[in-house]
């Protein structure tokens, strides 16, 4: 509950880089990343929170969890991510960690 209470009064660029040290980006493409989450396999707490907290994000226009292999697969529009926003700053970090996994 601390840790909740911790994450919410973050700054959203504190938000987005914690989420992205949770998971490991497996694929990035302009409007579309998929990361793998191991805790998403047998947390119902994670996948609660991923439903939830994805759901709330106007510019994501779809998402897809599969629990068996931990993905989640998100699809947004690059033109409606607001500056600065957790979306902008988790898509920058992914763009980053995808192309420096890549080289």
């Amino acid at each position: 509950m601390l840790g909740n209470l911790i994450r919410a009064a973050l700054p959203d660029r504190a938000k987005a880089a914690w989420l992205l040290s949770q998971v490991d980006v497996a694929h990035f493409l302009e409007g579309r990343i998929r990361v793998i989450c191991q805790a998403l396999k047998h947390d119902d707490g994670v996948y609660s929170k991923v439903m939830e907290g994805l759901g709330d994000i106007s510019a994501i226009s779809s998402f897809k969890v599969n629990r068996d292999t931990g993905s989640i697969l998100i699809c947004y529009s690059p033109e409606r991510i607001e500056r600065s926003s957790v979306l902008d700053y988790l898509v920058r970090g992914a763009r980053e960690r995808y192309a420096r996994g890549r080289a």
